[in-house]
């Protein structure tokens, strides 16, 4: 491999896997993206946009959790351009994270404490102070 190989939103990690593992097993274990996949298949089918989720999915959070400001940047400017009027209060938070095994477990840990004290917290009031 020479270079990036994309694949479209959607299509299963565990697709996603196998046909880098057919193409150059070595190489891309030895860059860990067969590592990153499996770990985003044990969370969850397919990598998914967030724009593209209806509004009336969206308005039914009340929490959304970013871990790269550009996808932080994203969330927020496709929350602006929908019609509010199914929304409930929702709150974005950003938590840049590196995308390595490492860092994904030491952030899990601080996020699922987070979340933890989110779901214990009238949202609608204001948040928790997590320090």
């Amino acid at each position: 491999p020479t270079g990036p190989r994309p694949f479209e939103f959607g299509t299963p990690y565990e697709l996603m896997h196998e046909t880098l593992a057919a193409e150059s097993e070595a190489y891309y274990e030895k860059n860990g993206v067969l590592n990153l996949l499996k770990r985003g298949a044990a969370t969850k089918t397919a990598p998914q946009r967030w724009q593209d989720e209806p509004t009336a999915t969206v308005g039914g959070f009340d929490v959304a959790v970013c871990f790269e400001s550009r996808l932080f940047e994203t969330v927020t400017a496709d929350l602006l351009q929908r019609e509010p009027k199914d929304f409930t209060p929702l709150h974005v938070i950003c938590i840049d994270t590196r995308d390595t095994a490492q860092d994904a477990v030491t952030m899990g840990t601080t996020l699922l404490a987070l979340v933890q004290k989110l779901e214990a917290a009238d949202l609608s009031q204001e948040l928790p102070d997590t320090a």
